[in-house]
């Protein structure tokens, strides 16, 4: 079959897409429509390209203030790059197309002809940022495309429950839960060091994860333990933060991010996967991120703070803890209990899940759908 990917992002870095094109292109004819062109055999790939602007962001939001929604859906200069290939697109029958995000929706409902339609809506989008500026940009734009367009998808994606409930309670639609699940490894956990412990963090430079609550608990912990930052520079000024405030610190280092591929394997050296997330909006509160599925399969323990989709997944799977809050203090007060043999067995733990936690069932999942629904 022909089946379309549309992303506003790096299809090449951005986990879902990337999954979705790994795993479909083993049997179907990819297009990708994205920011920057992927490069794998058997898949057409096209670019989009768009730069923000305060005068376009001026005018988008005097339009939404309007409710003129489908006329600031054309001019807004991300979703107005996707216009720059509708004729190219429009040549070919497509028999899916998947589209990322509500931004890309209505550009997908335009060109779908015959096609069915799959929106991947990744986290539950009108509260996205949970902002006073954002959602005075975004929010009543997203709700009015989700009202109008939602009943047109033959299927809509969610990455955990949580987000699933949500959309069904506000929406009345029920989003098949494919999680972030990263593809089976065949790896071993490495052997514990009790005097050098080695935590990993990895993932973008987004300040409003306040990564620094991470840097933060490294004041309190034993000397037995580091922390390892491997940090995408998608905030090259947030970072340059990030290392200065750990400069005269020992047992916190920077070092460079791999392609999302070698993620897995790079990491399997660790001990510990760390992941503090401060619960700032709704979809931060109901993560289920990329980086816990990438921690099962580097066969590390791993320590968390109880965002309940991440906690539940943690405490089901016995992959390692989870704190009573979000205060740095009290992620070092639980990494200190940990003894050596306690994180070998949660590494044990996560080796025992690898196979269930991983990307093969979504894939079956999501292939087995496109297949059936000829």
């Amino acid at each position: 079959m022909n089946i379309l990917i549309i992303t506003l992002k790096d299809p090449g870095i951005d986990p879902r897409p990337y999954k979705q094109i790994m795993s479909l292109s083993k049997k179907h004819a990819i297009t990708v429509v994205g920011r920057k062109k992927i490069t794998h055999p058997g898949v057409v790939s096209y670019e989009i390209s768009y730069r923000m602007s305060f005068l376009n962001l001026f005018v988008f939001l005097i339009l939404n203030q309007m409710r003129l929604f489908d006329r600031s859906y054309r001019i807004f200069s991300k979703t107005r790059s996707l216009y720059t290939v509708e004729k190219k697109l429009l040549e070919t029958d497509f028999d899916w197309i998947i589209t990322h995000d509500i931004d890309t929706l209505p550009f997908a409902i335009g060109i779908k002809k015959n096609a069915k339609l799959i929106l991947d809506s990744h986290e539950y989008s009108p509260r996205q940022h949970d902002n006073l500026i954002m959602d005075l940009l975004f929010k009543k734009f997203r709700v009015y495309f989700f009202n109008k367009y939602l009943k047109k998808c033959d299927l809509m994606l969610a990455v955990s429950e949580g987000i699933a409930e949500e959309y069904l309670k506000n929406f009345g639609v029920s989003p098949l839960v494919i999680t972030n699940a990263s593809p089976y490894k065949e790896l071993s956990p490495r052997p514990v060091d009790p005097e050098h412990i080695r935590i990993i963090h990895h993932g973008d430079t987004s300040p409003a994860r306040k990564l620094e609550k991470m840097i933060e608990v490294m004041n309190y912990t034993e000397p037995r333990f580091s922390l390892y930052f491997m940090l995408i520079k998608t905030d090259t000024d947030y970072l340059k933060t990030l290392i200065k405030m750990a400069e005269n610190m020992n047992n916190v280092h920077f070092i460079d991010p791999v392609p999302m591929n070698r993620i897995v394997d790079t990491i399997n050296q660790y001990d510990i996967g760390l992941y503090l997330l401060e619960p700032y909006s709704f979809n931060a509160l109901m993560a289920l991120p990329n980086k816990i599925f990438e921690f099962v399969q580097a066969r590390l323990a791993i320590v968390i703070a109880p965002a309940p989709e991440m906690a539940y997944l943690v405490k089901k799977y016995n992959l390692g803890v989870v704190t009573d809050d979000f205060l740095p203090g009290s992620m070092a007060t639980l990494l200190n209990s940990l003894t050596a043999e306690n994180i070998q067995y949660f590494k044990e733990q996560s080796n025992l899940s690898a196979y269930i936690l991983s990307s093969e069932k979504n894939d079956e999942i999501l292939s087995d759908y496109v297949s059936k629904s000829r």
